[in-house]
């Protein structure tokens, strides 16, 4: 006799997890045995949910692993950037110091604390040490020279606009997350409905 128990647990759940690869490898091998066997198009229905709840499902992770590649070429995009600026400072400024010496209120404009400011920041700072520097090297323009705002100016956004769309891809990334709990949950309650028939 069989435990008709049995059929009412849930084969695909956390407590005794299937990887996404023999996730896939039963859900393909289980279409194909219900399109070998739909005489009749019996299955027409069966067939139609689960391809949906796995195309979903796969499709969720990946695009879930793009956005985890995009976010990681982002973060270099935005550590290079701020690599950049660290050292761009460092070689404008023995210019800088040439036209504006140490003890000069020019020089406290652009830099109020020394150069190690500029030299240990972080990228929780860096941000404005770079509107500090474009906005010191625009007021003096000319003793400074447009070439060197413009460079600054191009890292400044260079880093800004990496560091949003690092950020943007990080929620794009954290979505995707969701949806495939949500869409393998689907795929998992359709696989076990299946096996009922």
């Amino acid at each position: 006799m069989i435990n008709l128990e049995k059929y009412f647990t849930l084969i695909f759940i956390k407590s005794h997890p299937v990887s996404n690869i023999n996730l896939k490898r039963f859900t393909m091998k289980h279409l194909a045995a219900l399109v070998h066997n739909n005489i009749g198009g019996k299955y027409d229905t069966i067939i139609a949910l689960t391809s949906t709840a796995f195309d979903n499902f796969f499709g969720n992770v990946e695009d879930k692993d793009l956005a985890n590649a995009v976010q990681k070429s982002k973060t270099i995009v935005n550590d290079n950037a701020f690599e950049q600026f660290k050292t761009a400072v460092d070689g404008h400024y023995n210019f800088i110091i040439f036209k504006f010496p140490q003890d000069t209120p020019q020089y406290q404009e652009f830099f109020p604390h020394g150069k190690s400011e500029y030299t240990n920041a972080t990228k929780g700072n860096v941000e404005v040490l770079m509107e500090r520097m474009i906005n010191s090297c625009t007021k003096y323009v000319a003793e400074i020279t447009q070439a060197i705002v413009d460079e600054f100016t191009a890292i400044r956004d260079l880093f800004n606009n990496s560091r949003s769309e690092q950020m943007q891809q990080m929620e794009e990334k954290e979505l995707e997350s969701t949806e495939i709990s949500e869409t393998r949950t689907i795929l998992e309650f359709q696989l076990n409905k299946n096996l009922l028939i």
